[in-house]
């Protein structure tokens, strides 16, 4: 990737090069395929509903409902910056060029700290679903490790063939996905409101309202959860240099992603939370989609749950793997990246980030092992897991606010000031207020892992500032004219 810099005559347009990726391999239906495979709601909720429910009951949907509007308000955002500076390094770029560098380091940072643990993270749900599948609840470490591993080392083969056949893969994925899904939420509706079965709960009025969260501390805990279900859904952005029109079909992608993910987040919740009571969901020991199938299906049929499970968890790991590869690339770059400019390299014949991939795939494998053989490593990771919704929150408002920074001298324009100022400020304040509140409410635990999340990226900054081998510090400052242009 060649240098990118603002343009002469100070307008803040960026100077692009053509890129060392696949250019123009994913269509606008790619792109948002990418994003809802990665956002991947079964994973998420296989992973978290039972966290969602203890923090806000049944109001547990109006969570979700508002953490998915703050994430359009940063969709949004995302979009309008994309249609600026469309490169693959996204908020770590556009931060350091229209505010710091310094601060753009340490956002493309957490990114980077966000992507690995949460691709370490994911087969955590994959090696009970699989062996649950043979008939075994329980596996042991050895066995949970050597799935989570096989699996991470066969995405990390595709991402590294091509982006074409991420792509194509992930369209399966996701039709398997939410066809097993939906077939659940309709048997769940007829459960619930035709059959009646014992212990159900019919929906309400109360489930959209804040006292049926449990108060404002209720909504908020379950806005935080809710921004960890959404999570990932920008995945398609980093793939920005290898989309069709780069500078708007990512945009486009990512904010119909999440409008459509607000819907289907809304039709699980209040589908699936009414099976049963809540205080069986909490606490069911093999996760509450599984307890959810077997009241909705005998055996073994309720094992569709777990086929859904276990290939989502394939799609959300390919499309993590993926981004954070991007991620590691656009901060690379040889003449104006921080990082060693090896990680920029692609493949000759697939012209992928061969050594970006490798490296986190590597990682995440190391991470995956050290949860399960070590409890001293597994609690620390357990504590960064914890916050990482406050991880995403925190660069997704960064990503906002930058956005409003950027297009100010357009404010003039209702559409730009509403689009490109208010929406995505907004959203930006309220995830920051919402992980503030998370921070001081939970455990403090998590407040150690956020940051010293941050304090770690701060000595990989004085070093490579102190080397002065690249430009990345002469960036910063710059107001984009173009950025509303599109």
């Amino acid at each position: 990737m060649e240098g990118h810099n603002v343009d002469a005559d100070g307008n803040g347009a960026v100077v692009e090069p053509a890129t060392k990726l696949r250019a123009n391999s994913l269509t606008l239906v790619d792109s948002l395929v990418l994003s809802l495979a990665n956002a991947a709601p079964t994973v998420g909720m296989a992973g978290a509903l039972a966290a969602l429910l203890a923090a806000s009951g049944y109001g547990s949907p109006l969570a979700v409902i508002v953490g998915g509007v703050a994430m359009l308000g940063i969709a949004a955002g995302y979009a309008r910056l994309n249609r600026w500076d469309p490169r693959a390094g996204t908020t770590y770029n556009w931060v350091s060029i229209a505010i710091n560098p310094y601060v753009g380091f340490l956002v493309g940072w957490i990114m980077l700290v966000a992507y690995l643990f949460t691709i370490a993270g994911d087969p955590f749900a994959l090696g009970p679903a699989v062996t649950s599948l043979f008939g075994v609840t329980t596996p042991s470490n050895v066995a949970e490790f050597l799935i989570g591993a096989v699996a991470i080392l066969i995405v990390c083969v595709i991402a590294v063939v091509g982006i074409r056949p991420t792509a194509y893969l992930q369209r399966i994925l996701i039709l398997i996905e939410y066809a097993i899904m939906l077939l659940f939420v309709v048997l769940a509706v007829k459960a619930v409101y035709f059959d009646h079965i014992a212990g159900s709960v019919p929906a309400s009025a109360s489930w959209f309202t804040i006292g049926g969260a449990g108060g404002w501390s209720g909504l908020f805990a379950g806005v935080v959860i809710s921004v960890y279900l959404y999570s990932d859904w920008e995945a398609n952005i980093y793939t920005n240099e290898e989309t069709t029109e780069r500078h708007t079909n990512p945009g486009r992608a990512s904010i119909l992603g999440v409008a459509l993910m607000i819907v289907i987040f809304t039709i699980f919740l209040t589908g699936f939370q009414g099976v049963t009571s809540l205080s069986s969901l909490e606490n069911a020991p093999a996760g509450a989609l599984v307890v959810i199938a077997h009241r909705l299906l005998p055996d073994p049929w309720n094992s569709l749950m777990l086929i859904a499970i276990a290939e989502a968890v394939l799609a959300t790991l390919l499309g993590n793997l993926v981004a954070s590869a991007r991620i590691l690339y656009g901060m690379s770059d040889p003449h104006d990246g921080i990082l060693p400019g090896i990680f920029s390299r692609v493949h000759p014949r697939f012209r992928t980030p061969v050594l970006a991939t490798v490296l986190f795939a590597g990682l995440s494998i190391v991470l995956l092992g050290a949860y399960l053989v070590s409890a001293s490593l597994s609690n620390v990771i357990t504590y960064v897991l914890s916050a990482i919704g406050v991880l995403f929150s925190l660069f997704y408002a960064i990503t906002g606010l930058t956005c409003a920074w950027h297009s100010r001298a357009h404010f003039g324009r209702a559409r730009d000031l509403i689009l490109a100022g208010i929406f995505p400020a907004v959203a930006a304040v309220f995830l920051i207020v919402v992980a503030v509140d998370s921070l001081v409410s939970n455990p403090r635990t998590e407040t150690v892992a956020v940051l010293g999340t941050i304090v770690a990226g701060i000595p990989v900054l004085l070093i490579v500032r102190a080397s002065g081998r690249t430009g990345y510090f002469r960036r910063g400052g710059t107001t984009g004219s173009d950025a509303s242009a599109h």
